[in-house]
């Protein structure tokens, strides 16, 4: 009930505050009505000047249900609002219809947004993440904007989650973004776990706003998590921003710029966010590093024997960053292809995360595809002993099965074996 009472009320500053028709996507016993149904049952009797709202499911899975209903709601040009997922941005056909059929905003789940492409976890390519940026870019050109609400402080939330939503809100140009942190509710199994794992900071009830951490985050501490929330709320509600991600000659662009700048004005005396050294350092650590060699490499996949060598043009090493700022430790999770030159930025990288304090260094290795031939030689052979003096700090994961695949793929024979030995590897 709250989150539809928060899609009601973020609706309507969208729209100037007119009455509201809310119909049902489903049946009383769960069963999809049918698009010719939904239009004769509940759309016809209402007067031209309503606006509808979706609701029972997300609009556009399957697809095709969804462009028969839009397809009948085009001549009608009732206003309507519904919840969308990932199949109806993925279907070029109803991010067309969605502004020929008058819709007026399309709220997305933050949550799972975030999940899929913002948070440590997320494997997020540059391609993959185009194919969401794009869809909501030509809704926004449209003069369709999207609401979503973001949720900050899950397990899989370092700090640098901050930048990339706000990164991700402006690239997208996300009509309305609210921000809030996960705030446990009792009697759920989420405040029973943080309750058991003793994370729980406190139970007072006033601060269970959504602005207060009332727990210990797993990979940051409660202050920065506050401190993200509140730098997250400034930089996408900048009137820079607002304009950037507003601006359209279509639908009703003027009611959302005024939405943004009531926003901005509830945000005024919010406490004020700071970009830290911290964000600052995962975002540096998180640079993609263009590959510079032109020769052959060497898949590090098993399943590649009989295709070892390939030429590798205009590719880059992706390193995502994850820090846990209790344990002061650092994961680098390397994807792509690896070359000398990325060896040698990755190196530095590891130096430049110890001395901002930083008592361990993971790298990852399971996201690589390819790597050069003169990393296992000269590389190895050039550096030796600086990366003998790491080997307390420095420990690796997906390391051997990486070096099976090389040596399978190389006939065999892995150079300089022997140095491998030395390198610690987790469980």
């Amino acid at each position: 009930m709250k989150d539809q009472d928060d899609l009601t009320g973020s609706a309507h500053s969208l729209t100037g505050n007119p009455p509201v028709h809310t119909v049902n996507l489903r049946g009383p016993d769960g069963e999809r009505r049918l698009p010719a149904d939904i239009v004769r049952e509940d759309l016809l009797p209402l007067a031209t000047t309503a606006w509808v709202m979706f609701q029972g499911e997300d609009l556009g899975d399957p697809p095709a249900y969804a462009i028969d209903l839009l397809r009948r709601l085009e001549p009608l040009q009732y206003r309507w609002v519904a919840p969308v997922g990932p199949a109806f941005l993925q279907n070029s056909t109803l991010v067309d219809l969605a502004g020929k059929s008058g819709c007026r905003a399309l709220v997305l789940d933050g949550g799972k947004l975030s999940a899929q492409y913002l948070t440590t976890e997320s494997a997020v390519t540059p391609e993959s993440l185009h194919q969401l940026v794009s869809p909501l870019r030509a809704l926004a050109s449209q003069g369709v904007p999207t609401i979503v609400h973001f949720v900050f402080g899950y397990d899989s939330d370092d700090e640098g989650v901050f930048e990339r939503t706000v990164r991700f809100c402006l690239d997208a140009r996300i009509g309305l973004p609210y921000f809030s942190l996960l705030t446990p509710v009792e009697g759920t199994s989420l405040f029973t776990t943080l309750e058991c794992e003793e994370r729980l900071l406190q139970k007072s009830r006033s601060h269970y706003d959504g602005a207060h951490a009332v727990f210990r985050p797993r990979l940051m501490t409660p202050e920065a998590l506050e401190n993200g929330l509140h730098w997250v709320q400034q930089q996408v509600y900048s009137r820079e921003a607002i304009w950037k991600r507003t601006f359209a000659w279509k639908g009703a662009a003027i009611r959302n710029l005024l939405a943004n700048y009531e926003q901005r004005q509830q945000l005024a005396h919010a406490p004020r966010g700071t970009y830290t050294p911290a964000m600052q350092l995962l975002r540096q650590l998180s640079q993609p590093i263009p590959v510079q060699e032109q020769a052959s490499f060497v898949s590090t996949l098993k399943d590649a024997v009989g295709e070892t060598r390939r030429q590798v043009c205009g590719a880059l090493l992706r390193t995502r960053a994850i820090r846990n700022e209790p344990l002061k430790a650092l994961t680098l999770c390397l994807e792509g292809v690896l070359d000398t030159g990325g060896a040698n930025e990755v190196l530095q990288r590891i130096h430049q995360a110890l001395r901002a304090g930083h008592q361990k260094i993971v790298l990852d290795l399971k996201g690589l595809e390819h790597i050069s031939p003169t990393v296992v030689t000269n590389f190895l052979e050039e550096n030796a002993q600086a990366l003998v003096a790491l080997r307390d700090r420095v420990t690796f994961r997906h390391l051997r099965s990486v070096l099976d695949a090389v040596k399978t793929n190389l006939g065999g024979v892995l150079p300089n074996a022997e140095l491998f030995d030395l390198v610690p590897e987790e469980a």
